[in-house]
């Protein structure tokens, strides 16, 4: 599906946008299955301490999404999103199985997803055992349009190649950055994006957002390429059973059996591997 043009982009920027992935018709069934989970009040709200928050303004978050509605199983599902993935990770790329729905409100401070809190002074893929870099990305689209200054996603291109431990930018809105305001780091690259448009990015690159209003509809999941090391394989499992627990406290888990009972053999395939760690 994707280029070689837009792989590389990807690979070597760090990001990526495919317009029109979804139909208008798709992106209407996301958004009032999304906003009917909303109304029913099935969301968390930001527990964190104010200077550690990355959205400061609060913000209320669907975790996990893909169990909130049998038909976000399409996230893994649909040609078009699964083709994205396996483009960028390789066709035996895995769901990791994180998922959230976002509702945004204000600025984002810049920060990376996916860090591991007891790796966070070592190199990128320090493992000598390992046969190459992991690609760990997150997969997105809003459901609704998204523009600079109007809180679509702001990247700095190429930090996802920045070694782990440097951090000095991750500050708060109101805070100077290397004599900076924060939303005015060079090299900041603003990405509108469409209803329909799906957006993958590495975990590692530094993003943020400015300028939205309130109620800014998100939707998202995490994918990676498939474990090679015991060390990634436990990582895996570590982070479910973490997040499971902060996010997931009724049933203690990310996902259910249902992921699994109605998968097709190329879903199957994403989601083995979480079956077989126990998630």
């Amino acid at each position: 599906m994707l280029s070689d043009e837009q792989k590389a982009h990807f690979r070597v920027l760090g990001f990526l946008k495919v317009p029109g992935a979804l139909t208008p018709q798709e992106v209407d069934e996301y958004s009032w299955r999304f906003d009917k989970i909303i109304e029913a009040g099935e969301t968390q709200g930001d527990e964190s301490d104010n200077g550690a928050r990355i959205f400061p303004n609060g913000h209320r978050v669907i975790i996990p999404l893909i169990e909130a509605d049998p038909y976000f199983y399409n996230m893994l599902d649909h040609p078009n999103l699964a083709s994205i993935a396996e483009d960028l990770m390789g066709e035996d790329c895995i769901f990791f199985g994180s998922s959230d729905g976002q509702i945004h409100n204000g600025d984002t401070n810049w920060h990376r997803d996916l860090v591991w809190p007891n790796d966070a002074d070592t190199d990128w893929d320090s493992d000598v055992d390992s046969p190459g870099p992991a690609i760990e990305a997150k997969l997105t689209f809003y459901l609704d349009d998204v523009a600079p200054g109007k809180g679509c996603l702001s990247f700095i291109p190429g930090s996802h190649l920045w070694p782990r431990h440097f951090r000095d930018i991750e500050k708060q809105p109101d805070q100077d950055v290397l004599g900076y305001s924060t939303p005015d780091i060079p090299g900041r690259f603003d990405l509108a994006a469409d209803k329909g448009d799906v957006i993958a990015f590495h975990t590692r690159i530094l993003h943020s957002s400015w300028g939205g209003g309130e109620n800014r509809r998100q939707m998202a999941w995490m994918m990676r390429t498939r474990p090679r090391t015991q060390s990634e394989i436990d990582s895996i499992a570590e982070f479910n059973k973490e997040y499971a627990e902060k996010w997931s406290r009724k049933t203690g888990r990310l996902i259910s059996d249902r992921l699994f009972e109605t998968a097709d053999s190329r879903r199957m395939k994403k989601i083995q591997h979480l079956k077989a760690s126990g998630a």
